[in-house]
């Protein structure tokens, strides 16, 4: 019986190696291009094996920077923002890709609760922020106009709301830029520093946010078991309180990390910060009224 001697593996060719690259066209020796990092073998490798772990390791990268991401912007407030502007960018998830995970997370939490923070509903609209009056008359104005009865117009406005508000969360981002840029022009720092550190701030917030509905749903449900009184519950300053002061904390440490100033500082211009959320929160449903409004 004849058996097939193993031969040791051989050196990638001189001339694969030698080779431009098939992504920039640059020149380089060695393996890896010095241009853009391609690997110039990775397209000699049609083998399923070969396939297999490269779909194996990108799997694992996204994995390993998903969780490292998410435990960094839960635990280490404002590290993240830290951290990317040292350059160390690739152990995490970049910026926009963590606040649409997180944004996904929210509406899907949101989706189970009884609460419609972000899609506000045009009851709400019309009945209980501080534009109300506003908004009902040009609702009123509407449906006369097209002859239709409110209701008719409010499960088509609520309908379009729901849509346009997952993709228009967005928009509080910059809005909360600006304020620390009014707040910090003297630091001199850039506009994208301001909204790097926003987009890890709401990121974490929609987390929080998240958590704050569960934990109100749950509370309510027991209080419908216990008593008839539930008209707490529609407050919303009272329900918002202890968010506010989560928030709070974890606006002191992240400020404190990203900015680094003095903490008298860094109390003084967080005690403007997390109010100037709620007034975002407001400016949000305004944007969103308007849209609906305009698509409905």
């Amino acid at each position: 019986m004849k058996f097939r001697r193993r031969t040791k593996k051989t050196a990638a060719p001189a001339d694969d190696l030698a080779a431009n690259c098939p992504s920039c066209g640059q020149s380089s020796p060695g393996r890896f291009c010095s241009a853009c990092g391609e690997d110039k073998r990775r397209n000699k490798n049609y083998s399923l094996v070969g396939h297999l772990g490269e779909a194996f390791k990108v799997v694992t990268n996204i994995e390993s920077g998903f969780f490292r991401s998410f435990r960094a912007l839960i635990t280490r407030p404002g590290l993240l923002t830290s951290e990317y502007f040292a350059g160390r960018r690739k152990l995490y998830l970049k910026p926009l890709q963590l606040f649409l995970f997180c944004n996904i997370i929210f509406f899907f939490v949101q989706s189970y609760t009884r609460f419609n923070t972000l899609s506000t509903p045009l009851y709400v609209h019309t009945q209980q922020l501080p534009y109300s009056d506003y908004a009902r008359a040009k609702v009123n104005r509407a449906i006369s106009a097209r002859g239709i009865t409110f209701k008719d117009y409010q499960v088509r406005f609520d309908a379009i709301i729901e849509n346009q508000s997952k993709t228009l969360v967005v928009l509080m981002i910059p809005m909360f830029a600006v304020l620390l840029q009014v707040l910090y022009w003297r630091a001199g720092r850039y506009f994208v520093e301001h909204l790097v550190f926003s987009i890890h701030f709401f990121s974490c917030f929609l987390l929080l946010l998240s958590a704050h509905l569960l934990l109100t749903t749950g509370i309510v449900g027991v209080a419908r078991r216990v008593t008839t009184h539930l008209a707490i519950f529609d407050n919303e300053l009272l329900l918002t309180t202890p968010l506010l002061l989560v928030c709070l904390i974890y606006m002191l440490v992240a400020v404190r990390r990203a900015y680094k100033q003095r903490w008298v500082i860094t109390v003084l211009k967080c005690l403007i910060l997390v109010p100037g959320i709620m007034f975002i929160v407001q400016l949000y449903r305004f944007c969103l009224f308007f849209t609906a409004f305009w698509s409905a």
